[in-house]
């Protein structure tokens, strides 16, 4: 066993590659096969121990092979098996779904009275690995191979891990994807997820949604009753519940991945500080004014006794709280903060002295601030 055992681990050495066994990646090394029977690309491929089962899909020297005999175990040190080279990558619609797998199809098959290949009178053999997708193939199922259409008439599961499905010819149908090949293609649905609230904000200490609907693209309609699934790529942001509601867990950028049945879009997000907003403002400018003078005052707005832009609206009114508008001067221009006035002759001083009110207010800081001008000769 010691002397097998070595003999194998020189031959890795010496002849072994990277080869991918069902997804997991090892160290192999091929031998050339030949029955004399068959003109497939056949080969033997030897591995360690448990690696290799009837049925599995290898990728190496830059094919991808199906593995159609049970292997041969040699002393539990390796296993040695054939592997056929797959020619067609075969296509199904199931569930709305494009289903692919690596095949090998042929028009032959061996003939057990005479021991030769024959070929198959207007009909072929589509070998395939035994799993979840190819067990829901039926017969009947319709197929385009080699620019042809098929349907399924027989499904051979005699030899474990395979599926061998004879398929006979069909007329194309105007569903039909010759160039995809695959059948019936124009009937399958395209859907696509569209996010209502993309780029949201949601504040520390609160809530946020993840809109989303799904779409039938042949249509432009809505599918209602759709169940998605939120998935946070981001969780030292903010997380996400099988509902699509977002809590925060700290300030940041992130991006929720929603899905329905393999089609996805992003959500994208900003979580921020809670702002607590303390706004004031004032009116400056000259508090006393003459006759026929000119005067320019401006709108002062502040946010926690910072300075804002806002825009302001102006008033002049009698200086009482009776919210009269004065006489005594008018509004010449504005600007988004500034008013420029001007004093009449409206008044007699000999009434006693006079004030006018300039009045303010903005778009942001809505409360109304005045400031008191004395009107002088």
């Amino acid at each position: 066993m010691d002397t097998l055992k070595n003999f194998f681990n020189v031959q890795l050495k010496r002849y072994g590659i990277p080869v991918t066994v069902d997804n997991n990646i090892v160290t192999g090394f091929f031998i050339e096969y030949n029955d004399n029977i068959n003109s497939f690309d056949d080969k033997y491929i030897c591995l360690p121990t448990g690696v290799i089962s009837q049925g599995s899909i290898i990728n190496a020297l830059g094919e991808e092979w199906i593995c159609i005999s049970k292997p041969t175990n040699y002393n539990n040190v390796y296993d040695k098996a054939v592997v056929r080279d797959t020619n067609n990558t075969t296509k199904i619609i199931k569930d709305n779904n494009i289903l692919e797998f690596p095949s090998i199809v042929t028009t032959k098959s061996m003939d057990i009275t005479t021991g030769t290949m024959v070929f198959l009178d207007g009909k072929l053999n589509v070998t395939v690995q035994n799993n979840i997708d190819t067990k829901k193939i039926a017969i009947n199922d319709r197929f385009i191979i080699m620019q042809m259409a098929w349907n399924v008439i027989n499904v051979d599961t005699s030899d474990k891990g395979l599926i061998i499905f004879t398929m006979q010819s069909d007329s194309i149908g105007v569903n039909d994807n010759l160039e995809l090949e695959i059948a019936d293609y124009d009937t399958l649905v395209v859907y696509r997820v569209d996010i209502l609230n993309d780029n949201a904000t949601i504040n520390m200490g609160s809530t946020g949604q993840v809109q989303a609907q799904l779409i039938n693209t042949n249509d432009s309609s809505v599918v209602d009753g759709v169940t998605f699934t939120y998935i946070s790529n981001n969780p030292d942001i903010a997380t996400v519940d099988s509902n699509g509601v977002i809590t925060p867990v700290s300030i940041g950028n992130g991006t929720i991945t929603v899905t329905y049945n393999n089609i996805s879009n992003t959500f994208n997000y900003t979580v921020e500080e809670v702002v607590t907003h303390n706004y004031t403002s004032t009116v400056t400018g000259d508090t006393t004014a003459k006759l026929s003078s000119v005067h320019t005052y401006t709108f002062n707005a502040f946010d926690n006794g910072n300075p804002i832009s806002d825009i302001a609206t102006w008033s002049l009114m009698n200086n009482d709280d009776t919210m009269t508008p004065t006489t005594y001067a008018s509004i010449q221009s504005t600007t988004d903060n500034t008013c420029t006035i001007k004093i009449t002759g409206d008044y007699i001083f000999g009434d006693g002295t006079k004030y006018i009110r300039v009045y303010a207010s903005g778009q942001t800081v809505t409360e109304n601030v005045y400031l008191k001008v004395k009107l002088t000769t």
